[in-house]
């Protein structure tokens, strides 16, 4: 299904982030693997840390919006 979607033009965001701009303004997409794929177990609950480390090196610091796409929303607290 990936390589069909990245064939059909789809920009997958694994780990990656993108900033979209228009009219001066800009909105950063951010986006994880879902480490149910990447980890294997979480004997030592290293997947929290390991989200964690990714996102703050995926944001850039700057200001404004940003939208995170993630399979795991249990990972994060309110």
């Amino acid at each position: 299904m990936k390589s069909g979607l990245e064939a059909a033009g789809v920009i997958l965001l694994e780990d990656k982030a993108v900033s979209l701009e228009r009219n001066g303004g800009s909105i950063a997409l951010m986006g994880l693997a879902d480490p149910n794929f990447t980890v294997k177990g979480d004997m030592f609950n290293e997947t929290s840390a390991m989200v964690s480390t990714k996102l703050k090196n995926l944001h850039n610091g700057e200001g404004g919006y940003t939208i995170l796409r993630s399979y795991r929303p249990e990972l994060f607290e309110m």
